[in-house]
């Protein structure tokens, strides 16, 4: 029997309502996949730029002091081949992290409930079509961008930075169509995200608007005493464990890791609602998981198919009467 609370179109109280709910539901399970992965990622990422964050900051002021704005470039050359390092690490790890929370709440939606091991074994057959899908999104999205903040022209630049949010807005699915659709290929992950999210762009936004001040707000709430915990911690070993009083940094970056690991599973779970929530209002996909209820196979996405529908739906607006006319 399908929850009809949560098949059918839902207003953004409704969203956040069941995105809390399904949060407390499968808090366990969604809070150990990601940490699974979110720990060891934040831990290399942090220990690679810690240490290169200061040695860059030292080194960029004694030549900015010495020789002016003219070792601006080289400097800045060696920060994008940081990023170069470090972008296949994050894009690798942000996939199986977007992966197995999405894989997760899906099961859920779909009720096909999913495991721990079930949830990983979905997204390593998805993996290498959710890598090269964020992959594109986000270098597109970079891209964009790095031309706004380039743009001298601040007209130009600002209109570049709205495109930008906009484009943006339409890729917000592609790691939730990358799991829940496996027949669609890399390119094709892309543009269905766009055609979903296409029309609901405004709300797409105050969507995420608010759910970034909700994690927010959570995310300083905590990390706040944390920190004063990691603080007294230290503290109170110092006289015995001197060496602590050089690692403060290191007590601080594990209370964000700690922090962002709580809302980062809240934000996965809502965006894959939103996701499902646009296939209910543009393709009945209520319609569909009721049918596999009664046991008909579940149909396959295919954009000429919905392409057509829509044309002869656009066509003939009016239901048509078979048999006497009226």
């Amino acid at each position: 029997m399908l929850d009809q609370r949560r098949y059918r179109p839902m207003s953004v109280i409704d969203l956040f309502d069941e995105a809390f709910d399904l949060y407390k539901r499968r808090f366990g399970l969604i809070f150990g996949a990601i940490g699974l992965v979110y720990i060891p990622l934040y831990a290399i990422v942090t220990a690679y730029f810690s240490q290169y964050a200061h040695n860059w900051i030292v080194n960029s002021y004694d030549e900015a002091s010495q020789s002016g704005l003219t070792q601006i470039f080289p400097l800045l050359n060696e920060v994008f081949g940081r990023l170069v390092v470090v972008y296949p690490i994050d894009l690798i790890g942000y996939a199986l992290i977007f992966g197995v929370g999405v894989a997760i709440v899906a099961g859920d939606y779909e009720n096909r409930p999913e495991t721990l091991p079930s949830a990983f074994r979905t997204v390593f057959r998805r993996l290498l079509a959710l890598i090269g899908s964020l992959g594109l999104a986000s270098l597109l999205i970079a891209l964009l961008c790095a031309v706004s903040v380039a743009t001298f022209i601040i007209v130009i630049g600002i209109g570049l930075a709205v495109f930008t949010v906009f484009i943006a807005l339409r890729l917000v699915f592609v790691p939730a169509v990358a799991m829940a659709e496996p027949n669609v290929g890399i390119w094709a992950i892309v543009k269905r995200s766009r055609e979903l999210a296409s029309g609901f762009e405004g709300r797409i936004l105050g969507c995420l608007s608010l759910s970034f001040l909700l994690v927010g707000i959570v995310y300083v709430a905590l990390q706040i005493p944390l920190d004063l915990l990691s603080q007294k911690m230290v503290d109170w070993t110092l006289p015995f464990v001197p060496m602590l009083a050089a690692h403060q940094e290191v007590t601080s970056q594990i209370d964000a890791a700690v922090a962002g690991l709580v809302v980062l599973p809240f934000f996965v779970i809502l965006m894959t609602l939103m996701y499902y929530d646009l296939r209910v209002r543009k393709e009945g996909f209520d319609m569909e998981l009721a049918a596999r209820s009664l046991g008909y196979a579940p149909v396959p996405y295919k954009p000429a198919i919905r392409a057509a529908f829509n044309t002869s739906i656009g066509a003939n607006p009016k239901p048509r009467h078979l048999g006497t006319k009226r």
